[in-house]
C-alpha cells in the first residue's frame, strides 16, 4: 500500500506543475501581432504610443514570440540623441553712455567672430521702469543698419535675483558690431552690467506625435493662476510637451507640470499632484518642456498670472521618443509582441554586444492594435483549469481513501 502511496505523489507534483504553467501562459495581459515579413533578417520594430502606455513602468516586459512558441532575442533602443543645449556667450561692451541732453542710453557691443546671432540676452539691474529700445548692426563701426527698430522694454522685477534676465528676438544677422539705443525720455537710466548672444547646439532626439488627448483650462482668480488638464484615453509615455498662447503680446511666467497621484489615507481615497518641472512661458520662447519619459493619464500645468490677465491656451502638442526593437525575423514564422506584466525583468540576450554587427539598413515595421492577451485565453484556460482541478480533487479523494485503509 505505501508503494502505492509514494507512487501517486509524483501525480500531484505534476498537476501542480501545469496548474503554474497555465498561469505563466496567462502572465502577460496584452499582445499584439506583426505582419509577416517578405524576406528573413533582422528588422525594426517600431513600438506604437499605446503599446509604451501598456507596458510596465520599466519597459522591461515586452518579449517576441514565433507562432512556434520561440522567443527572439531583440535589442531596445530608445531613438534619443541628446536635449537641446543653449550657451550663453558675453558680448565686449566697447561703449556704455548716457547722454542726458538728448536722454538716451548708448550702447556699442562687438561681435569679433561675426557669429550667427538671433537672441540677445541682457543682465539688467533691477528697475520698475519701461522704455523703447532701438538695435542696429554695423561691419565697420561707423554706418549703422537698423535690425530692430521698436521693441518695447517693460521690467519684470524679480523678488529674489539683483538681476533680471531679457532675451530679445532678432532676425538672424552677423554684424561685427551692434548698437544699442535705450529711450529714457528724461529719466533715469537703467543700468545693464552685461549682453550675452544665445548658441545653440541642437541634437534632438526622434519623436513621434501623441494625438488622442484632450486639454482643458480653469483660470483661479483667488490663486491668479490657471489651470490646464490634459487628458489621455489611457496611460500614455510623455517626454515633450509643446504649449501655444494667447491673449497677450509679451508675456513671461512661471509654469508647473504636475502629474496626478491617487492615495489612500486613513482609508480615504487622495489626489496628491506631483511635481514634475518648472519652467518659464514666455512670447520670446517656443514654449516647450522635455520630459523624463512620464507615464500618466493626465498631465497638469499650472501657470502663475500674477497680477496679469490670464493667457488663452490655442493648443498642446505632446511627443514621445521612438522606441525600437531590432530582431532577426523568417519569414516563414508568425510573430507576435507580449506585454503587459509588471514582474517581469528586463530579458538579457546576447545580441546586444553584436549592435555595430547590424549595420545593414533595416526596414521598419508597426505592430497591429494590441489586444487584451488574458481575454483571448480565457475560454480555452477555463477548460484546462476545470480539468487539471478535477484532476486534483480526484487525487486528493484517492490519497483520503488510501490513507483510511492505512489507518485501519
Amino acid at each position: 500500500m505505501k508503494t502505492k502511496f509514494f507512487f501517486i505523489i509524483p501525480l500531484i507534483v505534476l498537476a501542480f506543475n501545469a496548474l503554474s504553467q497555465n498561469f505563466e501562459e496567462l502572465e502577460f495581459q496584452w499582445k499584439a501581432d506583426l505582419h509577416h515579413v517578405n524576406n528573413s533578417g533582422y528588422y525594426n520594430i517600431m513600438l506604437t504610443e499605446s503599446i509604451l502606455g501598456l507596458m510596465n513602468e520599466n519597459q522591461s516586459d515586452i518579449r517576441i514570440f514565433s507562432d512556434k512558441g520561440e522567443e527572439v532575442p531583440y535589442i531596445f533602443e530608445t531613438k534619443k540623441i541628446t536635449e537641446e543645449k543653449k550657451f550663453w556667450n558675453p558680448l565686449k561692451i566697447l561703449e556704455k553712455e548716457y547722454n542726458k541732453r538728448r536722454s538716451y542710453t548708448r550702447l556699442v557691443l562687438q561681435n569679433p567672430d561675426k557669429k550667427q546671432i538671433r537672441k540677445l540676452l541682457f543682465k539688467i539691474r533691477n528697475a520698475d521702469v519701461s522704455k523703447w529700445m532701438k538695435i542696429s548692426g554695423s561691419d565697420s563701426g561707423d554706418n549703422w543698419y537698423v535690425i530692430k527698430e521698436k521693441y518695447y522694454y517693460k521690467s519684470i522685477p524679480s523678488d529674489q535675483n539683483l538681476h533680471e534676465i531679457r532675451v530679445i528676438d532678432l532676425p538672424l544677422t552677423n554684424y561685427e558690431y551692434f548698437e544699442i539705443i535705450i529711450h529714457d525720455y528724461f529719466e533715469d537710466p537703467i543700468q545693464i552690467d552685461k549682453v550675452y548672444y544665445v548658441d545653440y547646439l541642437k541634437e534632438m532626439g526622434d519623436y513621434m506625435r501623441i494625438n488622442d488627448f484632450t486639454f482643458q483650462q480653469k483660470d483661479s482668480i483667488e490663486n491668479k493662476t490657471s489651470y490646464i488638464h490634459i487628458y489621455f484615453d489611457t496611460t500614455r509615455v510623455v517626454d515633450k510637451v509643446g504649449f501655444s498662447f494667447s491673449g497677450a503680446d509679451m508675456y513671461h511666467r512661471k509654469a508647473d507640470i504636475f502629474i496626478p497621484r491617487t492615495e489612500f489615507y486613513k482609508k480615504k481615497k487622495e489626489v496628491r499632484l506631483v511635481p514634475l518641472k518648472s519652467f518659464y512661458i514666455s512670447s520670446y520662447s517656443g514654449n516647450t518642456c522635455n520630459l523624463n519619459s512620464v507615464r500618466s493619464n493626465e498631465l497638469i500645468l499650472a501657470v502663475q498670472n500674477n497680477d496679469d490677465k490670464p493667457l488663452v491656451l490655442d493648443s498642446v502638442k505632446l511627443f514621445c521618443l521612438k522606441r525600437i526593437l531590432t530582431a532577426d525575423l523568417n519569414k516563414d514564422r508568425g510573430y507576435a509582441l507580449y506585454f503587459g506584466n509588471s514582474k517581469v525583468i528586463k530579458p538579457q540576450y546576447d545580441l546586444i554586444h553584436f549592435r555595430d554587427s547590424i549595420t545593414k539598413p533595416l526596414e521598419t515595421i508597426v505592430p497591429l492594435e494590441a489586444f487584451r492577451y488574458v481575454d483571448k485565453q480565457t475560454e480555452e484556460s477555463n477548460s484546462t483549469m476545470l480539468i487539471i482541478w478535477l484532476a486534483l480533487g480526484f487525487i486528493g479523494v484517492l490519497l483520503l481513501f488510501m490513507s483510511s485503509k492505512m489507518l485501519s
